[in-house]
């Protein structure tokens, strides 16, 4: 009897409801509203909350649940290529298809506004924020025919003509530093050499760039003489990643004949056995040219340092180089799981990067001394691409190329914030491309926030992360 009574009380517990429990808060039962899908429920109990006496901590939970806790000021809805100045100060970022490809410049001082509309694209700030180099395309007939040949292309003709376009665009395009306070611009002297990307340094600009003959290569481009070459050799030369300072930067090659370029490294030349992924390393002041075998390289924040990923067989190790000198590197860890993706901690005694478990990556920290190794994430989806944003604050990404989404971790509490969202119930808003800002207070995102994600318009965003939506912004979400 007794069985049958403690039986019974059992099944009877097992029906109450969970939302039903004297000892749940309203909060909670909103929550389980929500993911039961009574929308309407959970967001009536979310307002009454938000305009009631909730606290901090609760308008997290409200905020996060129905969309972005930081500040979001939407830049464009179609755009890409966001960087921030190196000063803060201004922000960057493209929209359009060549050849009506345009870089607007926009001042970082509330209220946003745009400073400047250019035609042009590829652009870079330099090392001070002070100027902008870009390609700067100009009106032209034979850039208005192979555009119109795009627009008339028979489908298996489009990718050829497309390529043919940007040709086109490469050798007419000229290079162009913009003073960002007066708005006065000052051209370089490219003539004859297809461009197809700048640099802004302390001693003037560097362009990668291919002559009417032979490989491209780095040159150091000036207003009045030819272009200066600082690298040699076969393959055309892709610039990677340039140090604060600007006193050095990566590159790649792509092999002659075949084969791509890329973060990963040099290619290997049709019909060759796989080598090991290499990248070179360029100083400027004195020209040198180091091949590293490694891949994913990624600079300190004072530049005097580099990190990157090298592999010899099964194991593999996060390696530390001193810029000036790359043949004194280190390796900081080896093991036999994968790793990839480093990148420094502000003071550059710490390194973020992701690591393989099993099938999943994870992302741990370890001191430049190789100890302390601590590992950040533990999602069954990936987590990439780690980035410092502060002494004790990483922002990584979670999830699949084509739905990933930004977090911050706190080093110091474990605790993960989700970063941007759309605002809307049961949608998603995939994220392409993070940029932090200098301080790491702010991050420019590009994502389709619209939540349709068939379509090709991608917008670009600046969060926040010092600022949260008030409870006033909160309630007028809540309310519409």
């Amino acid at each position: 009897m007794r069985k049958l009574t403690l039986a019974a009380a059992v099944a009877a517990a097992l029906w109450i409801p969970l939302a039903g429990r004297a000892s749940d808060t309203p909060l909670q039962n909103a929550a389980l509203a929500w993911d039961r899908g009574d929308y309407i429920a959970a967001l009536t109990t979310y307002l009454e909350m938000v305009k009631g006496s909730a606290s901090d901590a609760d308008l997290e939970a409200i905020a996060l649940q129905t969309g972005e806790l930081f500040q979001t000021v939407e830049l464009t809805t179609d755009g890409d290529a966001p960087q921030f100045s190196r000063n803060g100060q201004y922000i960057a970022y493209e929209t359009g298809v060549v050849p009506a490809r345009k870089v607007r410049i926009v001042a970082t001082a509330e209220p946003l506004k745009v400073v400047a509309e250019l035609k042009g694209h590829r652009a870079a700030f330099s090392s001070d924020g002070t100027k902008l180099a870009y390609l700067k395309i100009p009106e032209s007939a034979s850039i208005a025919q192979a555009a119109a040949a795009v627009e008339t292309a028979p489908a298996d003709q489009r990718a050829q003509r497309v390529t043919a376009l940007n040709g086109v665009v490469a050798l007419e395009s000229r290079v162009v530093v913009r003073d960002l306070a007066s708005g006065g611009e000052t051209e370089m002297n490219t003539t004859g050499f297809r461009v197809t990307s700048v640099a802004s340094v302390p001693t003037g600009v560097i362009v990668a760039a291919t002559p009417a003959e032979g490989a491209g290569q780095i040159y150091s481009a000036s207003t009045s003489a030819p272009p200066v070459a600082l690298t040699s050799g076969d393959g055309d030369k892709t610039i990677g990643a340039i140090n604060t300072p600007g006193t050095a930067l990566t590159f790649t090659v792509r092999a002659a004949g075949g084969g791509r370029g890329g973060r990963g490294g040099d290619a290997t030349p049709a019909g060759q056995p796989a080598a090991a992924p290499t990248f070179r390393l360029l100083t400027i002041a004195d020209g040198k040219v180091s091949t590293i075998t490694g891949s994913a390289p990624a600079f300190s924040a004072d530049g005097t340092s580099l990190a990157y990923i090298a592999r010899d067989g099964a194991e593999t190790a996060l390696m530390i180089a001193p810029v000036a000198d790359s043949t004194a590197a280190k390796a900081v860890r080896k093991g036999i799981e994968r790793i990839d993706a480093p990148a420094f901690s502000p003071d550059g005694q710490r390194i973020a990067f992701q690591m393989m478990s099993k099938e999943d990556w994870e992302v741990h920290i370890v001191g430049r001394d190789g100890t302390g190794e601590t590992r950040v994430t533990r999602e069954i989806q990936h987590d990439l691409l780690p980035r410092f944003i502060g002494p004790d604050r990483l922002i990584a990404m979670v999830g699949e190329a084509r739905h990933r989404r930004s977090n911050v971790y706190d080093l110091a509490s474990g605790k993960r914030t989700r970063v941007f969202h759309n605002n809307t119930v049961r949608t998603i808003a995939p994220e392409y491309a993070w940029v932090p800002s200098p301080d790491g207070n702010k991050l420019l995102i590009v994502a389709e926030r619209d939540g349709d994600t068939v379509s090709t318009e991608r917008g670009v965003y600046m969060v926040d992360l010092s600022k949260r939506v008030s409870r006033d912004e909160l309630r007028a979400r809540i309310s519409t």
